[in-house]
């Protein structure tokens, strides 16, 4: 019950606004100095668009989290290539004439 919750699970925020999102109201809590949440709201006019977000959000969230949670980082997404092409060109700028 209420009565029993201690004051260590209570938090602080700046700012409490009621805000009405289309046909929805939220109470929004901003400048938590404590907080280890947050609630996003996704809206769009398709369902296939919602659900498309919702992955593309779900997989960035997870990239985050292992991120953090493991600092060793793998290159992808063509790193390797924008490296060697890097090298490749400071390389060249000490080769003369058609040998480049």
């Amino acid at each position: 019950s209420v009565r029993d919750m201690k004051p260590a699970a209570l938090g602080h925020c700046k700012h409490f606004t009621e805000r009405q999102v289309g046909g929805e109201r939220y109470n929004i809590f901003t400048g938590c100095p404590a907080a280890k949440t947050c609630t996003m709201i996704l809206r769009g006019g398709a369902e296939q668009f919602l659900e498309e977000t919702e992955r593309s959000l779900h997989d960035a969230i997870m990239i985050v989290r292992r991120t953090i949670k493991n600092d060793a980082v793998v290159a992808g997404g063509g790193a390797i290539d924008m490296e060697l092409s890097r090298h490749l060109r400071e390389h060249s700028k000490g080769v003369a004439g058609k040998e480049q």
